[in-house]
C-alpha cells in the first residue's frame, strides 16, 4: 500500500473519506520517523534471545501483530554477526514475503535448512520468521497418513548437532497451552510486548509527552498488566512437562 501513496491520497480525497486520509498521512509520518531512526534497539529482548543459545530447545519469540518479533530476529542477527559468526551460518527466512512462498511447505523449509547446516563442526542460527506461515501438506511417502506440519519440521532441527532455532509466531499455534503434542517441552517461549512510550522516546531523545502522538501509531498497544505483575504470575503458572515455559 505504502507503494501507491499518491493514488490512494488522490481517491481518497475524492471520495470525501477525510477519517482514512488522516491515517494514510499519519503512516507518512510514521515512515520518514523510522527512516531517521533506523531501527529501535531493545536490549532487553536481544539479551534473553543471547542467554538461551545452548538450551537445547527451540525459542519461541511470541507477541501481538507488529510488536517487534521481526525487528528482533534483524537484531539477533546483526548481533550474531558483530561477534564473529559467519553469514553463511545464519539463515534469516520470512515466511510471509513471496519469494519465500516455497517455504512454507514444511518438506522444503526441512530440505533447505538441512542442506545449508550440514557442516556440523560449525555452530549455525536458522531464525523464521512467521512460522504460521508453514502450512501442512500430505506425506508424499504415506499418502494415506497424517499430513507433515511445521512441528514435524521444527522437531528435526532438534536433532541437527550445533544448530540454534528461532522463531516467531503472531498466531496461538505456538502458545503453552496450544503447542502440538510432539513440541511440549521442548520449545522456550520469550514473549515481546509492543514498543513502550519510554522506548520510543529514548530512541527518539525527546520528551515522552512530545512522542505520544508518533509512538500511539508506530509502537502498538500499551502492555497490560504492570510487567512486574505478568511476569510473576506467568513464571509461576506456565510450564510445560515440568518445565518453565518461559525463557528468563
Amino acid at each position: 500500500m505504502f507503494g501507491r501513496d499518491s493514488y490512494l491520497r488522490k481517491r481518497l480525497s475524492t471520495s470525501g473519506n477525510q477519517h482514512a486520509l488522516f491515517c494514510l498521512e499519519k503512516t507518512g509520518i510514521c515512515r520518514k520517523s523510522l527512516n531517521r531512526i533506523s531501527m529501535f534497539s531493545r536490549d532487553s529482548y536481544l539479551r534473553k534471545c543471547l542467554s538461551a543459545i545452548g538450551n537445547g530447545e527451540i525459542k519461541v519469540l511470541t507477541g501481538i501483530l507488529g510488536c517487534g518479533k521481526s525487528t528482533l530476529l534483524e537484531l539477533l542477527r546483526s548481533s550474531l554477526l558483530g561477534q564473529g559468526i559467519s553469514r553463511d551460518q545464519i539463515i534469516l527466512l520470512p515466511l510471509d514475503r513471496p519469494e519465500n512462498a516455497m517455504y512454507r511447505n514444511p518438506i522444503e523449509l526441512s530440505r533447505l535448512v538441512h542442506g545449508r547446516c550440514q557442516d556440523g563442526g560449525q555452530r549455525h542460527f536458522v531464525l523464521i520468521d512467521e512460522i504460521d506461515c508453514c502450512e501442512s501438506v500430505p506425506n508424499p511417502y504415506l499418502p494415506d497418513g497424517e499430513m507433515v506440519t511445521f512441528a514435524d519440521t521444527l522437531n528435526g532441527f532438534l536433532h541437527m548437532p550445533q544448530t540454534e532455532v528461532f522463531i516467531t509466531c503472531s498466531g496461538p499455534e505456538m502458545l503453552p497451552l496450544n503447542l502440538p503434542t510432539s513440541l511440549r517441552g521442548r520449545c522456550c517461549q520469550i514473549p515481546v510486548e509492543p514498543l513502550s512510550l519510554r522506548e520510543y522516546s529514548e530512541a527518539r531523545g525527546t520528551d515522552p509527552e512530545n512522542s505520544l502522538r508518533d509512538t500511539s501509531f508506530m509502537a502498538g498497544s500499551p502492555a497490560s498488566p504492570p510487567a512486574a505483575q505478568r511476569k510473576k504470575s506467568s513464571s509461576s503458572s506456565v510450564s510445560i512437562s515440568g518445565r518453565s515455559a518461559v525463557c528468563q
